[in-house]
């Protein structure tokens, strides 16, 4: 864990300006008309405009009808652009929504994406993520920098993370109203790129602070490392937030509850290190999603999906670390004996098996871990000792994934509780195991002794926060 240390230090200039002024621009009334390969929407008149319930159109009178594509709102749930002067939005996947007034011939309803002049070519990208009042920010976990914004200056709250050769700042702020989580990349880099990042970022702040930001979204990019011009952006109204209490670790209840005299937070090298094994690993980064967007799912559910996330996580591990725990330690001498064996079975006859094929199959396993065994030893490889407790929540795992729900002959208040501990034991055990795969050192939130404080029982003798 990285200390608290008072240390004086110049505050980060970071220019807000621009994304001001596009945001007041873009919460305006805009009417423009409507370029679509379908005749009965092309050329119509169109007006949207960015409310608190997400971006709402509606359409001039259409000028014909077409039963056969009314399945696809006319044409409106395709793709089109809108002009609007010398400027063109592109909706690469239509609206949202769309609703027809018979009595006026009108189409209306929801935008979800929309962007105007945003290539994949290079440039410099800020991302805003619209959130409320319960949704965890970096300085929450992290020991962040001051930074100021014209005269004003923040404390803390400016989170510098570096990935591969990029340099990132992620922070939050208030702009009119409406709380914002803000990634930025200081490097040239194409949209592509850096919405990987952003991917990566999110999601592994997510799996810290048990918040993931998915609601509205907004990609600006710019042309100078100085942000002080927008020059194309994308908006995407996603409403896919999962915000849970599920987080890994919290400085301030770690000090009131060890009585320590000093703060302690999330080691910004080790987030560094989650963002760019995301970013890489693209299976890793699906485990990650799966965890992260299972939280808000009923308890048999989230249990089944943490389980898939720990089976995949540990089958990374394991994949890693081969060549030193295979039952060969020469894999090249390993495929030449097995072919042998191959060869040999190959060549006796077929009256003495009852599926030949079946053992030779069978033989490509044998300089394999058996799964049972790869989860003690993914564990072990990352430095992590299990408990008594551990194992026997792996052991369940089996029964989650091939839909034998266990507990199912207890009564409702029982199974409940029960699935919930295992729930709550997978998901501290899988991500464990992630941070450990990162290079983490230091305490994780113990779930099952968080649930049992704040139920005011005493049920689990374990430490609310557990040393990996």
């Amino acid at each position: 864990m990285e200390k608290y240390v008072n240390i004086k230090e110049e505050p980060i200039e970071v220019n807000l300006t621009a994304i001001m002024d596009f945001l007041a621009e873009f919460k305006n009334n805009k009417n423009g008309k409507i370029f679509s390969k379908y005749e009965t929407i092309n050329s119509l008149d169109i007006e949207f405009c960015n409310t608190e319930k997400g971006l709402e159109y509606k359409t001039s009178s259409l000028k014909k009808i077409d039963q056969k594509i009314e399945y696809i709102g006319f044409g409106m749930l395709d793709a089109f652009e809108i002009l609007i002067g010398d400027t063109r939005f592109q909706l690469p996947k239509g609206a949202k929504s769309a609703r027809f007034k018979l009595s006026e011939f009108k189409m209306s309803g929801k935008i979800k994406e929309i962007e105007s002049n945003l290539s994949d070519s290079k440039g410099y990208y800020r991302a805003l993520l619209s959130i409320d009042g319960f949704t965890k920010i970096p300085s929450n976990y992290f020991w962040t920098k001051s930074f100021k914004i014209k005269q004003n200056i923040r404390a803390a709250g400016y989170l510098e993370i570096s990935v591969g050769n990029y340099s990132l700042g992620f922070f939050d702020y208030r702009i009119d109203n409406e709380n914002f989580l803000i990634l930025e990349c200081h490097n040239e880099v194409s949209r592509y790129e850096f919405e990987k990042l952003l991917e990566s970022t999110l999601y592994s702040f997510a799996l810290i602070s048990g918040c993931l930001v998915k609601d509205a979204q907004y990609i600006l990019k710019f042309q100078n490392p100085d942000f002080g011009k927008v020059e194309g952006f994308s908006f995407k109204k996603n409403n896919e937030s999962v915000i849970t209490n599920k987080e890994l670790y919290n400085y301030r209840e770690f000090k009131a509850y060890c009585g320590t005299d000093r703060l302690f937070f999330f080691p910004k090298k080790i987030f560094s290190n989650l963002v760019q094994l995301c970013r890489n690993d693209d299976i890793l980064l699906r485990a990650v999603r799966i965890i992260c967007q299972s939280r808000n799912l009923s308890v048999e559910i989230e249990a089944a999906s943490i389980f898939v996330a720990l089976e995949t996580v540990k089958g990374i591990v394991i994949k890693e670390n081969s060549e030193k725990i295979a039952p060969f330690k020469d894999s090249k001498f390993a495929d030449q004996i097995l072919s042998e064996f191959k060869l040999k079975i190959d060549s006796l006859e077929d009256s003495n098996f009852n599926s030949k094929k079946s053992i030779i199959n069978k033989l490509d396993s044998l300089n394999q871990v058996g799964n049972n065994e790869s989860f003690k030893l993914a564990f072990e490889l990352v430095g992590f000792k299990l408990s008594k407790n551990d194992l026997k929540c792996i052991s369940m795992r089996n029964r989650f994934l091939h839909g034998n729900m266990p507990y199912d002959d207890k009564n409702e208040e029982i199974r409940m509780k029960e699935l919930t501990k295992i729930s709550l034991s997978a998901h501290f055990l899988t991500c464990c195991l992630i941070l450990k795969y990162a290079g983490f050192d230091g305490v994780v939130k113990n779930f099952l002794k968080y649930l049992d404080l704040t139920n005011c029982i005493d049920e689990v003798n374990e430490e609310l926060f557990r040393y990996i």
